[in-house]
This record gives structure tokens, C-alpha cells and sequence, in this order.
């Protein structure tokens, strides 16, 4: 969160040709906050260059080549981590089924895209993976709106919570009316609205 103190940091550690395996990664996010993002991806390429079996890295790769609509690299570098096995780690390997999620869903295979999401969210909960979904516009009819739709559902209650948590009773509110409206008969919103109505005296 100290934003001077990361770039000291960064401008001595920037020109090491060799650095350890979680240094790119914490440059490239670094520089992602500095929206650098060309930058960043230059990083985490150089980073690839002398880890050349990282999975944690060609992951990293796929935030940008998602960035860069470059879906075809993207397929090749998931190819990588698959024959990689992940490394055999649950946390890298719900990463690649949420990437290959996002990959079905370019390709426009509600179907599989679904089934990607979901074995990705059953092995991981992921709230990063949530707002991904909650952004998604829903079109009519697609296999993966239920999915968005219950996203978008836990994302305005993870907020509504958040503001309530903060006594800003007001902003709790709106954001689990939000989140009731978008399933009247999903329990857990209406739970979390009779809730917030408790604390505002209703």
C-alpha cells in the first residue's frame, strides 16, 4: 500500500539480470499499478526466459494476454501449464480452469466455459474470479447467465457487507436491494437485506 516505498525498491532491483522467481511477479504488479502494463508483460516474459517451467509465471502471462485479446497465445500457454500439470497444485490448476473458462467463453461455448467456472469456483472460491463473472454482460439464453447472474449476486453482497461492516448503513442497503433483485428466491441476499433492514431500524 506504500506506493514510494515499492518504487525505491523497484528502481533497485529493476536492472538485476537474474532475480528470484516471485521478484517478476512482484515487479509486474508493481508496474500494473503504475498502469505500465507493456512493461509488466515484458517482466513476466523475462521472468519466463529463466524459469522456463514456471506455472505461477505463463499464469501470469495470461493476465495480459487476455488484456491484449491475444486468445491464441493464451491457448498455447495454457497447453504449457497443462502439460505442466500445474505443478500439481490446486491453487495453479484453478487458475487454469478459470483461464480456460474465460478462453470457451471468447470462443463462444457457453457450455464449456460454464463447466470451467464452475470446477474452477468448487475448487477455489475466488472473489476475483466473482467480479470477472459479475462484469460479464448476460445475454439472453446462455448457458453461462445463471453463473453470471449468482456473481453478480455475491459480488453486490460481499459489498453490501463491506458498507455494513463500516456502518454506512445507507450504501449496505442499496447494494444488497441490488443484490435481492437479481434473484428474489436466492436465501442468502434475502437474508443479508433483512438484515441490513434490522440494523437501519426497519
Amino acid at each position: 500500500g506504500d506506493l514510494t516505498k515499492a518504487r525505491a525498491v523497484y528502481e533497485k532491483i529493476k536492472g538485476v539480470p537474474y532475480k528470484p522467481l516471485q521478484a517478476y511477479i512482484s515487479i509486474a504488479r508493481f508496474l500494473d499499478l503504475d498502469q505500465r502494463f507493456g512493461d509488466a508483460k515484458i517482466e513476466i516474459l523475462e521472468g519466463i526466459k529463466n524459469y522456463r517451467n514456471s506455472v505461477p509465471l505463463y499464469l501470469e502471462l495470461t493476465r495480459y494476454l487476455v488484456r491484449d485479446s491475444n486468445f491464441k497465445e493464451m491457448e498455447k500457454v495454457l497447453k504449457l501449464v497443462e502439460n505442466l500439470e500445474a505443478e500439481n497444485s490446486p491453487f495453479y490448476f484453478s487458475k487454469y480452469l478459470e483461464n480456460m473458462g474465460i478462453l470457451y467463453a471468447v470462443k463462444k461455448d457457453d457450455k464449456k466455459a460454464t463447466q470451467f467456472f464452475k470446477t474452477a469456483l468448487a475448487m477455489r472460491e475466488s472473489d476475483e474470479l466473482r467480479s470477472k463473472l459479475a462484469a460479464l454482460t448476460v445475454a439472453g439464453g446462455s448457458a453461462v447467465e445463471a453463473l453470471v447472474i449468482e456473481s453478480k449476486i455475491k459480488e453486490f453482497m460481499r459489498l453490501a457487507q463491506i458498507n455494513l461492516k463500516e456502518k454506512k448503513y445507507n450504501e449496505a442497503f442499496e447494494f444488497a436491494i441490488e443484490a435481492s433483485d437479481l434473484n428474489p428466491t436466492y436465501i442468502p441476499s434475502q437474508l443479508l437485506l433483512s438484515k441490513i433492514q434490522v440494523e437501519r431500524g426497519f
